[in-house]
């Protein structure tokens, strides 16, 4: 970044970072402490269940994810030591939820300080980070805690292996490749760190060449990149372990090389990142939603489309090339690190706000550069005076976002409360049948306003809450009935959500 542009030092040695890891923290905590007096919400109560019932016996046996079947054999032991501190009390969950990002955006703060040794940009990013309304479904939501815990340990890895480089102590190397092991056994995320581990050596060595330094030349490259080697394998053992563990799931299964999919992912991530989606829809109606969600379903299968696409995709990645072509050293480095960030999640099927956590990581930093250098055209108009700008600027971010969380935690703790409604209404419903009877539940509300009710998780919340009940419990919907018409005995009973309450059906 220019120097005129550049607020604080650059990062030296004795150089305090006290006031930004305190500001970071704090900013992290104003926008997303109001969580803490949220409910569960879906997944939330299969995860819990699984961590309430987990045993070393069947540990790897409950490592599939509860929504997608992924491996990932932490998560059931993360959620089982939340059960032994927290029991069923949701505050404990979302005070972990808040911890773990608020901690990963200090290390994020740490990593972009060391990979472009400017405190200016390390701390802006960190400041967007840690507030950006884009988290709200990785921190309001418990059962994405897997996301948090895994670039909790990514970034913990990238920092000790940045340490090694610095040091040449052995010992960071070898907490580096434990911790993101670690990373590997949270979430499928941590599979994309050899690469980025190979970017950081890219970029040391890249400076080291323009400050002519003699303690990192070719040989010194080879033999760092050599050091990469057990990471990479780590890839081929995660897999062979998740297909020995759960042979029906297909990792490739996962992942989408369409065209189409990856023109839909590149527009919803960046309009995710950029502008406040859900807080759009809350105020245009989601129905708009679901009329954009038919849009691109019905082309999803036309290759003329298909071919649109592609052609739009070659000429933004022309463009692109071509302004990176006059950009400074510093874009170009961001725009690598963004696209490297970026990348996994555009070939990824699904959707949801929880998928931008790890581009964020990229966009961050690239958002940075262009406000300081809007910032820096504006000065030289005379539009800003002195340094209180920096100031403004982040009370904005700050502002901004928080108003943002606000509003749609408020839809969270809305939506959890219906499911603490809905719990006790149907404990009444099972208090009042006779033991050993089958219970049907149908039409079970599902979400609201981009928030999760039961998508999943309602037969484990039941046994979690009314663990003495000993009736059979099934669910359905009005197209896909539990309970057929033929199959209707006098133990069987059905019950149908319908106006926040339940209705016998039969």
């Amino acid at each position: 970044m220019s120097k005129n542009i550049s607020l604080v030092q650059s990062n030296g040695k004795g150089d305090s970072h006290f006031r930004e890891y305190v500001f970071i923290v704090c900013a992290g905590l104003l926008v997303f402490s109001p969580s803490l007096f949220n409910f569960f919400n879906s997944d939330d109560f299969a995860w819990i269940s699984r961590g309430a019932n987990l045993s070393l016996k069947d540990l790897l046996h409950n490592a599939e994810s509860v929504s997608y079947n992924r491996f990932r054999p932490l998560v059931p032991v993360f959620f089982a030591i939340l059960y032994r501190l927290f029991g069923l009390s949701p505050w404990g969950y979302h005070f972990c939820s808040i911890t773990l990002h608020v901690f990963n955006a200090l290390l994020f703060y740490r990593l972009v300080l060391h990979l472009f040794l400017n405190k200016e940009i390390a701390f802006l990013s960190a400041v967007i980070f840690v507030t950006h309304f884009a988290h709200e479904e990785t921190v309001f939501w418990i059962s994405s805690n897997c996301i948090l815990c895994c670039w909790f340990f990514s970034l913990s890895s990238l920092l000790g292996f940045i340490k090694w480089l610095k040091s040449g102590n052995s010992w960071f190397y070898f907490l580096s490749l434990g911790l993101v092991t670690m990373a590997f056994f949270f979430r499928e995320d941590a599979l994309i760190l050899p690469l980025i581990l190979l970017l950081i050596i890219g970029f040391r060595f890249s400076r080291s060449n323009r400050e002519t330094a003699k303690n990192f030349n070719r040989s010194s490259l080879s033999k760092t990149i050599l050091s990469l080697v057990p990471y990479f394998l780590l890839i081929p053992i995660y897999l062979y372990l998740r297909r020995i563990c759960f042979p029906h799931l297909q990792f490739i299964g996962l992942l989408s090389f369409n065209p189409i999919n990856l023109l839909r992912n590149s527009v919803y991530f960046i309009l995710n990142l950029t502008f406040p989606v859900r807080l759009i829809f809350d105020v245009l109606g989601y129905q708009h939603s679901g009329t954009i969600n038919l849009m691109v379903n019905s082309i999803r299968s036309d290759w003329i489309m298909a071919i649109a696409g592609l052609l739009v995709v070659a000429f933004s990645v022309l463009v692109f090339w071509l302004w990176l072509k006059k950009g400074s050293r510093v874009l170009k480095q961001l725009t690598m690190v963004f696209i490297l960030f970026l990348s996994p999640s555009l070939l990824t099927i699904g959707y949801g706000l929880r998928f931008t956590y790890m581009p964020l990581l990229g966009f961050a930093p690239l958002a940075t550069y262009f406000i300081l250098y809007l910032v820096k055209q504006a000065n030289k108009k005379k539009l800003m005076l002195g340094r209180h700008y920096m100031i403004m600027l982040i009370l904005v971010i700050l502002v901004f976002n928080f108003l943002i969380s606000f509003e749609r935690q408020q839809w969270w703790r809305e939506t959890g409360g219906i499911c603490q409604k809905t719990i006790a209404q149907a404990g009444t419903v099972l208090s009042s049948l006779p033991e050993g009877s089958t219970v049907c539940f149908q039409d079970l509300p599902t979400r609201l306003h981009g928030a999760y009710i039961f998508n999943n998780g309602f037969i484990e919340a039941m046994n979690l809450y009314y663990p003495s009940y000993n009736q059979a419990i099934a669910i359905g919907d009005s197209s896909s009935p539990c309970l057929q018409d033929k199959e209707v005995g006098k133990n069987q009973h059905g019950f149908k959500y319908d106006n926040g309450g339940f209705f016998q059906l039969f």
